[in-house]
């Protein structure tokens, strides 16, 4: 086990260990969409002293659960048919913050957790899928980094030019020079010919 694994058990468990259950639950949102169900509920308190004494700045301390439903697919035993059944999944995440409770309510702190998620979707995800970031080989010195910003640089590059689609647009790119000039933002160069 690393370090790093056994701090976040420690603090984990440490955080689980606070008087959670004397809280109410101070902020719910339901969503649905792509055949599943979300629940959120959130409580939040002070920071303790001993997650201020870890965390200089800590402010504020909160519990955020999940409950997913989502609709799966499952061959029946012994034959080609499927049935569809309803997943079920929790998940009970801490979230310690900065904020103080003046300058950040349990519906600000749910949005800022779902604005991290989207994130994680609108850039990690691409960069891994559309790009292959972990396949790549590259690992050693800063070679990583480097290639990390030039996926980043091409990701923004394309949204800022308006395109919406990273994958198709790359396609294109391929096959189209003037699109990947107007991305770049240079002026369109008139084609010699001989």
């Amino acid at each position: 086990m690393t370090t790093g694994l056994l701090t976040s058990r420690l603090w984990y468990a440490m955080l689980d260990a606070l008087d959670w259950d004397a809280l109410p639950w101070q902020h719910h949102s339901r969503e649905s969409g792509h055949g599943r169900k979300d629940r959120r509920l959130l409580k939040v308190m002070d920071a303790p002293a001993q997650v201020k004494d870890a965390f200089p700045g800590a402010a504020q301390v909160a519990l955020l659960e999940r409950h997913c439903e989502r609709k799966v697919r499952k061959r029946n035993k012994g034959s080609r048919t499927y049935a569809t059944k309803i997943a079920r999944s929790y998940m009970a995440v801490f979230i310690i913050t900065s904020l103080t409770a003046g300058e950040a309510a349990p519906e600000h702190i749910a949005i800022y957790v779902r604005g991290h998620w989207g994130i994680e979707n609108r850039v990690h995800w691409v960069r891994d899928v559309t790009f292959g970031e972990d396949a790549s080989q590259v690992r050693t010195g800063t070679r990583f980094r480097i290639m990390a910003t030039l996926r980043n640089l091409a990701i923004g590059l394309i949204r800022i030019a308006g395109h919406v689609g990273i994958a198709p647009t790359i396609r294109k790119i391929k096959h189209s020079p003037p699109l990947l000039h107007a991305i770049l933002g240079l002026p369109r160069t008139p084609e010699t010919s001989t």
